[in-house]
C-alpha cells in the first residue's frame, strides 16, 4: 500500500484481491453483472485492506458483498465492521465524477466510501467518504477527507455505546491482562510521562493530592487511547481521549484521564468540558479547558464500579462506560 497524500490513499490491488474478483465473477451468467460484482469486489477489498492499515476490525466472510447470492440479487458494495454496521464501498472508474449509491442501499450505513479503480485495475484509490448514503450522487470535489473515517467512526462507536447493553462496556482489568488493542481503544506508551508533565491539571476526588510520579511505584499505568470529533460543523474538533489504570490492590485501581488535542502544541477549544460520572449518573468530577493543551482527571475506583467518562463541546457529547 502506498499513501499518495493525506487525504487519499492508494492500495496495490494484489493476486489476491483478483482471485476473489474472479472466483465471484464466474458464478454470475449475466455478462453486465459479472463485471459489476468483479468492480465492487475489488472496491470492497481495497476498502478492507485500508481498514486493516487503521486496525479497525472488519468480517469479511460475513459482509453482503461477500455472498455470491447477495452479489446476483443487488449491486452491493457493504462491508460488515464488527462493531458499527457496515461500510458502503462503491468503486469509481477513471472518467467517473460522481459518488453514486444503487437505490438499495442501505441509509443506515456508517459511511459511504469512493473508491478510484485504475484502467489496469492494478491499485485502487480511496477518494473520500459521506458520512450518511444520500439519494442523490454527490461529486467526487464534495467528499469529506479520508483522513478523517476513522474519527468518524470512532464517534459512532461511543453513540453506540451509550445506548447498548453491558457486553460493549470497556472492562478496564483487561487492559491489564493482555497487551493487546481493545476494539479503537489503541495502546499508547507515552502516556504516563505527558501526564506527569502537567501535575497541576490533576484533580482527584477520592485521595489527598499526589502526583503521578508518586503512583507510579506502586506499579505499572497501562493506557490506552480512542479519537473523537467533537463540535458542530464546519467547527468540529477532533480530540483524543487517554485512560490509564492502575492496580493499587485487589479491588483497588487508579484511574487516569487526559484529553489532548490531536496535532502537537495545539490547544484544546476553550469550552471543552470532560466530565466523571458515577454508576448513577451523577456528575462526581467535572473540568474546562481555557486554552490549556491538555485536561486531566485522576480519581480512584474500586473492583468492579460503574463509571462513565463525558465529553461536550459546543452542544455535542460523547459518553464512554467503564467498568473498573
Amino acid at each position: 500500500m502506498t499513501q499518495v497524500n493525506p487525504l487519499t490513499f492508494t492500495i496495490a490491488l494484489t493476486l489476491t484481491a483478483h482471485r476473489y474478483a474472479e472466483n465471484f465473477r464466474k458464478q454470475q451468467i449475466n455478462p453486465a453483472k459479472a463485471k459489476q460484482v468483479y468492480l465492487n469486489t475489488l472496491a470492497v477489498y481495497a476498502v478492507k485492506e485500508y481498514l486493516d492499515y487503521l486496525e479497525i476490525e472488519t468480517d469479511l466472510e460475513a459482509s453482503q458483498s461477500w455472498n455470491p447470492v447477495q452479489q446476483t440479487l443487488l449491486d452491493t458494495t457493504s462491508l460488515k465492521l464488527t462493531q458499527i454496521g457496515t461500510l458502503e464501498c462503491r468503486p469509481v472508474l477513471p472518467w467517473g465524477t460522481h459518488l453514486k449509491f444503487p437505490p438499495e442501499t442501505p441509509r443506515n450505513s456508517a459511511a459511504g466510501i469512493a473508491v478510484l479503480l485504475d484502467n489496469s485495475l492494478r491499485s485502487a484509490t480511496l477518494l473520500g467518504f459521506v458520512a450518511s448514503i444520500p439519494d442523490q450522487a454527490i461529486p467526487l470535489n464534495e467528499l469529506q477527507n479520508l483522513e478523517q473515517l476513522g474519527v468518524h467512526l470512532n464517534t459512532l462507536t461511543s453513540r453506540l455505546t451509550i445506548h447498548s447493553d453491558e457486553t460493549l462496556v470497556t472492562q478496564l482489568q483487561q487492559w491489564l491482562e493482555t497487551d493487546g488493542d481493545f476494539g479503537l481503544w489503541k495502546v499508547i506508551s507515552y502516556f504516563a510521562e505527558s501526564f506527569i508533565s502537567r501535575p497541576n491539571y490533576v484533580f482527584d476526588f477520592r485521595e489527598s493530592a499526589k502526583t503521578v510520579a508518586e503512583d507510579i511505584t506502586g506499579g505499572p499505568i497501562v493506557s490506552r487511547s480512542k479519537h473523537y470529533c467533537l463540535g458542530q460543523e464546519p467547527h468540529t474538533k477532533t480530540v483524543e481521549l487517554q485512560v490509564g489504570i492502575q492496580k493499587i490492590s485487589e479491588e483497588m485501581f487508579n484511574i487516569y484521564t487526559q484529553v489532548k488535542a490531536i496535532k502537537p502544541h495545539d490547544r484544546l477549544p476553550d469550552n471543552l468540558h470532560i466530565s466523571v460520572l458515577d454508576h448513577d449518573g451523577t456528575e462526581v468530577m467535572h473540568a474546562q479547558s481555557l486554552g490549556t493543551e491538555a485536561l486531566q482527571l485522576k480519581f480512584s475506583s474500586v473492583k468492579d464500579e460503574h463509571f462513565q467518562l463525558q465529553l461536550m463541546l459546543d452542544g455535542s457529547t460523547i459518553t464512554e462506560t467503564f467498568i473498573s
